[in-house]
């Protein structure tokens, strides 16, 4: 459509639409008795002077046909303050599709728009001061219902207009310059597209200006607060992302939208709707706040605060919804596993063969593990909150309740140790926390804090250890002591076999711990173990268990229960049968790299003979 360089004369109004690239100007003439813009087609009901609506001739212009007369505009054309206000707000639309500052968005309705994108500091001061500068003509058509005094009509906010039109123009502006064979294409061609299917992936990546909370406070009965018995309110309240500092209950953001728009340097409120939207679809009471004219709070019945509480709050939090909660009332509620086993000894072979510990699931509040008595008491309370250990505490009655009912168990040793060491477990419903006690909770200590085990070096041991040797030794003597295995790693060279065979006549002297040592090693390192033995520890017998006239070790180690005795992988993986015969004190796997894949068959056999 032709547009007359003669409307520029006249007053523009930004008419926003859903699509924004759909949106146009009415022009009107502000001047009382003059003449109405050329080719008026319709009548518009606007604000005017300062008083007074009236129903005016105005002429509406596509932002499709204005965009071209309004970038073009010269600098020394005489135009109406509107229309020159309009070209600015252009202009600084098309320096942020050059820098980028566009994202792809999908309406409400499921429709292709390109909506402005991340802003820094300095251009939202730039937007700001746009929206201070915004003549009364660029907005005067209210919002809502029009009344004949205009001082009871709502007019749209300066900031929302501005930001508004330069969504509308990056909206536009992309398809105006595409080629005309990508019209049916998204975000290309002008004609809407459908594509609610990239709706969140959008929403994903859309820039955030604030974040949203829930703050529960109790309301007062008869001037007090017993938190048992009181009902609670949810107050939704906003946080600028861009400004931490600044934060305030969302109601006000509608009562004092000056301030608002003052503080967060934008327009919060359609940014807050949005953001209460996207909350509305994790919990569905809050759809009440976006069916209010302002949204302020909700009442919370019990079981919408047992919620909260729960699966509720942690969708919430998915969202980036925080829920703050009184300080004197608890609501961390979380599954832990109690696992140790206070039936059986706490000394130091505990550890030793197939034993398992038991654990059993409980409830903590926070960091307090409760009793089942305690946990009882929480499922019986027919209300959200109960006092308990002289606390309030909103817990979870469903996982409570579903707590109780899982049974108790035993986790064999390597788990056990495993979750103690790491606090962790994967056992039941996804990962849960562990508390430990006993054996198992000591050991876990002594590993995790690095406790300098006192071990002397055993007299009958012929050799001085160096430092780094006495330390392996030590460490070695306490994991072994306590059933455990271990990798020493120390650099080729450094010794290790000595420390083994320290670590050997070491356990010779405690009959707990002594026993018949099996070291499989490569052949080719058979001779340096039996001179090492011979050399280091001359009073150990040393038997090899190796070639086609080997006996069972049963036959050699009757009167030589502290031998040590040598074999190969290849050997042991074929004798695995009569070497699982006898128990050892110790089996040592010497370049374990032979080990390394733990579904072959030498690892397999090795797995079979117990020490």
């Amino acid at each position: 459509m032709t547009v007359e360089p003669a409307l520029r004369s006249f007053a523009a109004t930004f008419v926003p639409a859903e699509v924004p690239r759909n949106a146009h100007l009415v022009f009107w003439n502000d001047e009382p008795q003059g003449a109405p813009p050329p080719n008026s087609d319709s009548y518009t009901r606007l604000a005017v002077g300062e008083h007074a609506v009236a129903s005016l001739p105005t002429r509406r212009v596509s932002l499709r046909d204005a965009l071209p007369i309004l970038l073009t505009l010269p600098a020394e054309a005489e135009v109406h303050r509107s229309v020159a206000f309009f070209a600015a707000c252009g202009r600084t639309a098309v320096a942020y599709l050059a820098k980028g500052s566009i994202l792809p968005s999908v309406t409400a309705g499921g429709q292709d728009v390109w909506r402005l994108g991340v802003l820094d500091t300095d251009e939202q001061r730039h937007l700001s001061s746009l929206a201070a500068a915004l003549p009364p003509e660029a907005r005067a058509i209210p919002s809502g219902e029009v009344s004949e005094d205009a001082r009871a009509v709502l007019l749209p906010a300066a900031s929302e207009v501005v930001r508004g039109f330069v969504t509308s123009v990056l909206d536009a502006l992309p398809r105006l310059c595409a080629p005309a064979e990508s019209d049916a294409l998204p975000y290309l061609g002008w004609d809407t597209v459908s594509v609610p299917r990239l709706g969140a992936w959008t929403a994903s990546h859309a820039p955030t200006t604030v974040a949203l909370s829930l703050r529960i406070d109790p309301v007062p009965t008869m001037g007090t607060v017993d938190l048992v018995d009181s009902d609670f309110d949810a107050t939704l309240q906003v946080h600028g992302v861009d400004r931490p500092g600044i934060v305030c209950d969302a109601v006000d953001l509608w009562r004092h939208p000056s301030m608002a728009e003052s503080a967060f340097m934008v327009d919060p409120r359609i940014a807050v709707l949005e953001a209460l939207r996207r909350a509305a679809l994790r919990w569905a009471p809050l759809e009440d706040l976006l069916r209010s004219e302002a949204p302020d709070r909700i009442r919370l019945d019990d079981d919408d605060v047992a919620a909260l509480a729960g699966d509720a709050g942690a969708r919430l939090r998915d969202e980036g919804i925080e829920i703050h909660w009184p300080r004197e009332l608890m609501t961390q509620t979380s599954t832990r596993m109690v696992l140790g086993d206070s039936a059986l000894s706490e000394g130091p072979t505990a550890f030793g063969g197939d034993h398992a510990f038991r654990f059993d699931w409980r409830v903590a509040i926070g960091d307090e593990v409760l009793t089942r008595e305690d946990m009882e008491k929480l499922v019986a309370s027919e209300r959200a909150v109960v006092r308990l250990r002289n606390r309030y505490v909103v817990a979870d009655s469903a996982l409570v309740r579903k707590t109780l009912q899982r049974r108790t168990g035993t986790m064999p040793m390597v788990e056990a140790l495993r979750a103690s060491l790491t606090g962790r477990t994967g056992r039941g419903e996804g990962e849960c926390r562990v508390d430990t006690y006993g054996t198992l909770a000591r050991t876990a200590r002594e590993l995790t804090d690095k406790i300098t085990f006192d071990v002397p070096v055993p007299a009958a041991l012929r050799a001085q250890l160096r430092d780094y040797q006495l330390a392996g030794f030590r460490w070695l003597a306490a994991l072994t002591s306590r059933g455990l295995g271990a990798c020493l790693a120390d650099d080729m060279g450094l010794g290790k076999t000595l420390t083994l065979i320290a670590l050997h006549v070491h356990r010779q002297q405690e009959v707990e711990t002594s026993g018949p040592s099996l070291v499989v090693c490569p052949a080719s390192l058979l001779g340096n173990w039996r001179r090492e033995i011979e050399r280091f520890a001359p009073d150990t017998r040393v038997f090899v268990h190796h070639g086609p006239r080997r006996s069972a070790p049963s036959e050699y180690l009757t009167d030589s229960a502290d031998a040590i005795v040598l074999t190969t992988y290849a050997t042991m993986r074929l004798d695995a049968g009569a070497l699982a015969a006898t128990w050892w004190g110790l089996v040592v796997a010497d370049e374990a790299q032979h080990l390394k894949n733990r579904n072959a068959s030498v690892t397999r056999a090795l797995r079979t003979v117990p020490g």
